[in-house]
């Protein structure tokens, strides 16, 4: 019972994840900015396509990307179907996230060990589900410690619910230390009476609170000091009723280091989804000169061509189960070079990257001196 709650509440948490929670976000932001910043480019049977079909891929084709990278990254896999627009041209669409549960079992069309089963909970579509990360059997949901649907996000669940739930107490204490309160105990003296002279004591108390009743609305001794002594400021006097006095009022005090829970949680979350750390806005003061910052961006690097090259698989699947002819899709992600010096450009001719006549356009634009020594030698040729 209890593991079928932490599945449901692992379910709601991922999606909220993978749509709402801001750290998150930036980083599918990264990865969307590095990866889909061209253009798309494909060839169709190995010709080029015309200009209105190439503007059309790109006009309706990011869009089905941006969410592929979202599900890859969050699921493991991706789900879409094919969408009918009001023109009668088709589109890929990913399936919207809330729209299905899935499950992970054994294929026994003999194509895999394992594969993704998907249910949806909306009216049925035809639907192809793409792999980004191989399945693994009931490893998440046979957790001994907190039971997650299947997704490669599984341990970021329960970093992302302690850490709310910390954030919810903080809130709590503080508004319970920010607001007003008066804690009154009671202490009455007790006498050791026969029966008669405890009916008189009675009796005694209620002529006192008949008396007290009609004095209500005249001042009494304490108020009667402010009103003899009047100021711009309006005092509130409360008097307390006999043998009552005022106690302490605790203080909550947590003592959870919040600073030390979210910088944890950032750091899982950007090792999960492969960021760097300091490429996020949030932490992008932390660690920018640190000595492993180079070998960093190359592995980035190598993160976002990979990517790239999983969604030119995928496009190239949409077209052939939309157009029922082959297409080859290229995707480049945008090239994050960071010239700090010579060395850097060393490192660049030495790998090929950098021929002679770039060189020489660098070296215009670094030094200046280029251009203006053939200036000078055209104008001695003419002389």
């Amino acid at each position: 019972m209890q593991r079928a709650r932490d599945m449901s509440e692992s379910y709601h948490l991922l999606l909220e994840l993978l749509t709402s929670e801001p750290f998150v976000q930036e980083c599918f932001q990264v990865i969307e900015n590095m990866c889909l910043s061209r253009e798309i480019g494909f060839t169709v049977q190995g010709g080029q396509p015309t200009a209105e079909f190439k503007a059309f891929v790109n006009k309706h084709y990011f869009r089905f990307l941006k969410s592929a990278i979202r599900q890859a990254h969050g699921l493991g896999f991706v789900a879409w179907c094919v969408r009918r627009l009001p023109s009668g041209d088709h589109v890929p669409e990913v399936l919207p996230l809330g729209t299905f549960t899935w499950t992970i079992e054994p294929d026994d069309s003999g194509q895999g060990s394992l594969r993704y089963k998907i249910q949806l909970t909306i009216k049925e579509v035809k639907f192809y589900v793409s792999e980004w990360v191989q399945p693994s059997f009931n490893i998440h949901e046979a957790s001994i410690l907190r039971a997650t649907v299947p997704t490669p996000l599984a341990h970021l669940i329960e970093e992302y619910k302690i850490l709310r739930e910390t954030i919810r107490r903080y809130h709590s204490a503080d508004a319970w230390n920010t607001t007003a309160r008066l804690v009154v105990s009671s202490e009455p003296k007790q006498f050791n009476h026969e029966a008669s002279q405890k009916e008189i004591f009675e009796t005694l108390d209620f002529l006192k609170g008949a008396i007290e009743k009609k004095r209500q609305h005249a001042p009494s001794a304490v108020e009667q000091v402010f009103l003899d002594n009047p100021s711009n400021h309006r005092e509130l006097v409360y008097e307390l009723p006999p043998h009552h006095h005022l106690e302490p009022v605790p203080s909550l005090k947590p003592v959870v280091d919040i600073q030390f829970m979210t910088d944890k949680y950032r750091r899982s979350v950007c090792s999960l989804i492969g960021i760097p750390l300091e490429m996020v806005a949030a932490d992008r003061s932390a660690n920018k000169e640190s000595r492993g910052g180079r070998a960093t961006s190359r592995m980035f690097q190598s993160k976002m061509m990979r990517i790239c090259m999983f969604l030119s698989g995928l496009l190239s699947d949409v077209h052939e189960r939309i157009y029922k002819e082959p297409a080859e899709f290229s995707l480049m992600a945008l090239p994050r070079l960071e010239i700090q010096g010579i060395e850097d450009l060393k490192v660049l001719h030495e790998i090929g990257v950098l021929q002679p006549d770039h060189a020489l356009k660098l070296s215009e634009v670094l030094l200046g001196t280029t251009q203006s020594k053939k200036k000078a030698k055209k104008t001695e040729d003419q002389m």
